[in-house]
């Protein structure tokens, strides 16, 4: 009876040895030590809770993670949905995107990333009040993010964050309508300047001065000559190359020429003007100096008292014509 017995419990050692160790094979990885916690909760209750501390935006402390949003949508039955902004050194092409998204998985004690075709491990501490997120391979430290309120690069992203009030993160974030469109505390849709809106955007209006809204810029317009005069006085071939240029509409058609600008002497004009008059003496009009001229011969008497071959070269030389033929 007694070896019968010795040999019993050894059989019954083995099969749960045999237990134990099936069971541990089949542990998803980082869960192999996990014990029940404090309130004895299971390790698939910790599992299934464990990801509510992430959901939200975080802003880049410390790696190369500018900002990351983990969101409550499910990628898989055990992952959800995370998208990140990261910061990108390349110094030759292809180079990594800077927007990242992949999928993430929490427990208790360990955080999972999957992105760029990798599934990355780090073990996870937060701040005391939870507005500080340390992420650690070992002993270092790869991740540290602060909670934010929101974070998006486009409309979509805004969807999925819990909103409370808008707040600039990076170069735009979620308004509390759920639009990608706020920078830096302002609602973008309003403003005075370019400067006031996001980037690919311009300050549209009905005219040059005042307030306007934030339209965005045309990447393509229509090859048909239909001229605007812009708010910077220049020409355009349509509305739409105007717009294109970040540049209001002041009047159909083209700009008139400016005024020719007065003067007295040469020295009022640019480098390459002459201060033309019909005369000698009194107030005359900037014009450009004329840099070629023919060598017929119909001598001019210049204002400076010199005879010059024709009309043409005492312009040239920045001298109004007093009389016609060779100075007497």
């Amino acid at each position: 009876m007694t070896f019968f017995g010795s040999n019993a419990a050894r059989v019954l050692r083995a099969i749960g040895l045999s237990l134990f160790v099936s069971v541990g094979a089949c542990a998803e990885p980082g869960l192999e030590q996990l014990p029940a916690d404090d309130n004895g909760a299971s390790v698939d209750e910790v599992r299934s809770t464990a990801y509510e501390r992430f959901v939200g935006a975080w802003d880049g402390v410390e790696g190369n993670l500018r900002a990351a949003v983990f969101t409550e949508t499910l990628e898989s039955p055990n992952a959800r949905r995370f998208f990140a902004d990261q910061t990108v050194f390349c110094v030759r092409a292809p180079c990594p995107p800077a927007r990242v998204e992949g999928a993430f998985r929490a427990t208790s004690r360990y955080l999972y990333l999957e992105f760029n075709g990798e599934t990355k491990r780090y073990s996870h501490t937060f701040s005391s009040d939870g507005s500080e997120l340390t992420l650690r391979e070992g002993r270092t430290v790869v991740y540290r993010l602060r909670r934010a309120v929101s974070y998006c690069t486009q409309v979509a992203d805004c969807n999925e964050q819990r909103l409370i009030t808008p707040r600039c993160l990076g170069y735009m974030t979620c308004s509390t309508e759920n639009r990608c469109q706020y920078r830096c505390g302002a609602p973008v849709t309003s403003c005075r300047a370019n400067s006031d809106c996001a980037s690919g955007q311009y300050c549209a209006g009905t005219t040059c001065g005042g307030s306007g809204t934030c339209a965005r810029r045309p990447e393509a317009c229509i090859a048909l000559y239909q001229p605007v005069c812009g708010c910077d006085g220049r020409t355009y071939g349509s509305a739409c190359n105007a717009a294109s240029s970040g540049v209001r509409v002041a009047a159909t058609g083209e700009c008139a020429p400016p005024p020719a600008a007065t003067c007295r002497q040469n020295s009022d004009c640019g480098v390459n003007e002459m201060c033309s008059k019909t005369t000698c003496n009194g107030v005359g009009t900037c014009r450009v100096v004329a840099v070629r001229c023919s060598n017929e011969s119909i001598p001019v008497c210049g204002c400076d008292g010199q005879t010059y071959n024709n009309a043409c070269m005492a312009l040239t030389a920045r001298v109004n014509v007093a009389y016609q033929g060779a100075c007497r």
